[in-house]
């Protein structure tokens, strides 16, 4: 499988694992591929944690704030002094028109004294005088050195003023009219003008004063607004900016590795992933990529594992075979051979023994007495039950004995032996055996008299040359051996009373001095032309 690594992430612009479709997502995308990437990589590079990085912003943000709120806060401290100033001109310009007043509610008075000829307006004249004297000694307290000047012309000419008034009021007194009326003209008047001039002199320094500074706290109100709206705008697009670089400095190392698990999931085991971050993310991405190897490295791993284990398979499936081969023929064999030989001829792999061919074999052949009988006239299963017991005695029997098992119906067992495979004095093995089976049958028969069944055993024991090999069809075949030898096995086995077993002459010939015998007579057999010498085993000689 050829795998392509992935594509690497470090310019923060190509990766589209997961697109938006909002407004605002994709103009934050358009701004990551602008030259805020920069500033965006150059903040990823900090060789710091996450969290000290959204810390850093927080307190660079609360830092602006406070900045912006300081300006504020200076601006309104500068707004604020300059209305006090704004009222305590305010008070002067409403003080200096008191005195304006002041001078002219005396100059009335001055003309009704006249006009009057009373005391009681001098009296009003004197109290407008204090009046005025202690309201300009308010505004000489907080006026500017400018009108000091003016206002001490101002205490000089009403001093003046007073004496004429003085003297007016004497006149008065001494009812002298036109002498007071014509000092009032000659000095009273000119000195009123004066000093009405004065004062209007200061009222008119005051109001322009007033317009002034009312402009310049306007002036300084507009700019307060202007700094303190500029310094907010560009803290929060400092704010704004500063949050934007950071989220996407954390963003775009998702995206990149939404990405590269992506590509992982579809197979890509030696894709990678490069951001420029040096805090967690940076970390994650160096895991990422070590994992990324080493599932590469596994995944080529399992690869050469699976075809080391489909060639194992396929060995195996040879192997599961052959096996299944050897367990049927084993299954074949071991039904007329005992399970050694079975075995021992599927180790060897080798067919050919059970070919037909011609060898000398010795043969054994019994039944029961009275079997025929009994079956006829007993409960099916009383016969099971003997046949069972029978067979598996003589199973056992003849594979202690390495028989091979050539025919079993009913009660007639006949087995052969030195075929398939060869064995030394067959025909001293075939007699052990018959000698071995009559004994045993004589417990069971024992056993079976008690149950009410009188059954005998009998044993026809040959030696001579047959033809061997597979006799039958396909899913059915059997081992069995054809000749005169076997059919004269056979004819003895017919012939031979409870507890006999009757040897051919040659089997006796083959065996003489290892066996006591005795014997059984001559027999007219079924197809034999001659009669056949027969001799019935009486024991095996124990020291042979």
């Amino acid at each position: 499988m050829g795998l392509k690594g992935m594509k690497s992430g470090s310019d923060y612009g190509g990766s589209n694992s997961f697109p938006s479709p909002h407004l605002g997502f994709r103009l934050g995308l358009f701004l990551a591929r602008s030259p805020l990437r920069l500033l965006i990589r150059w903040v990823a590079g900090i060789r710091a944690s996450v969290h000290t990085k959204l810390l850093c912003a927080f307190l660079t943000v609360a830092v602006m704030f406070i900045g912006t709120a300081a300006v504020g806060l200076q601006s309104v401290r500068g707004i604020a002094y300059q209305s006090r100033l704004l009222d305590d001109l305010h008070e002067r310009v409403d003080l200096s028109r008191q005195i304006e007043q002041a001078l002219t509610m005396q100059m009335n008075h001055t003309a009704m004294a006249l006009i009057l000829k009373s005391e009681a307006a001098i009296v009003k004249i004197l109290r407008e005088n204090n009046h005025f004297n202690d309201k300009l000694a308010q505004i000489e307290e907080v006026a500017p050195p400018a009108e000091r000047e003016l206002i001490e012309r101002i205490r000089v000419a009403q001093d003046q003023l007073l004496v004429t008034v003085a003297d007016i009021a004497n006149l008065l007194r001494d009812n002298k009219i036109e002498k007071a009326m014509q000092s009032h003209r000659q000095n009273g008047q000119p000195l009123y003008d004066q000093i009405q001039t004065l004062v209007s002199q200061i009222v008119k320094i005051e109001a322009d004063e007033m317009a002034k500074l009312r402009d310049n706290v306007a002036a300084a109100h507009g700019k307060a607004m202007l700094v303190i709206g500029a310094f907010a705008g560009i803290a929060v697009f400092l704010a704004l900016a500063l949050g934007f670089i950071i989220s996407w400095s954390l963003i775009l190392p998702v995206r990149e590795a939404d990405a590269f698990l992506g590509r992982v999931a579809k197979g890509e085991f030696n894709a990678s992933i490069s951001i420029p971050n040096r805090d967690e993310f940076g970390a994650l991405a160096a895991n990422m990529n070590q994992m990324s190897r080493d599932l590469h490295r596994l995944y080529e791993q399992v690869g050469e594992q699976a075809a080391e284990l489909a060639e194992l398979n396929r060995g195996l499936e040879i192997r599961v075979d052959e096996q299944v081969t050897q367990i049927e023929r084993l299954g074949r064999l071991r039904r007329f051979l005992s399970p050694q030989v079975a075995d021992l001829i599927v180790q060897r792999g080798e067919d050919s023994v059970l070919r037909s061919h011609r060898r000398q074999i010795a043969t054994v052949f019994c039944d029961l007495r009275g079997f025929t009988a009994f079956s006829e006239t007993g409960e099916p299963e009383d016969v099971m039950e003997i046949l069972q017991s029978y067979h598996e005695t003589m199973g056992r029997l003849i594979h202690e004995y390495d028989g091979t098992i050539d025919h079993r119906a009913g009660d007639g067992i006949m087995v052969i032996f030195n075929d398939p495979l060869p064995c030394e004095d067959p025909a001293r093995r075939a007699v052990s055996l018959a000698v071995s089976m009559r004994d045993h049958i004589r417990k069971l028969a024992a056993d079976w008299y008690k149950l009410g069944h009188e059954l005998g055993f009998g044993v026809g024991v040959s030696f001579g040359y047959a033809t061997l090999g597979m006799v039958g069809f396909e899913g059915r075949f059997d081992y069995t051996a054809n000749g005169s030898a076997v059919n004269l096995a056979a004819r003895l086995c017919d012939e031979a009373e409870d507890g006999q077993i009757l040897l051919s002459e040659r089997t006796y010939v083959a065996l003489d001095g290892w066996i006591e015998v005795e014997p059984a007579g001559t027999f007219d057999l079924k197809g034999f032309n001659r009669s056949i010498t027969a001799y019935n085993i009486v024991r095996l000689h124990s020291g042979d």
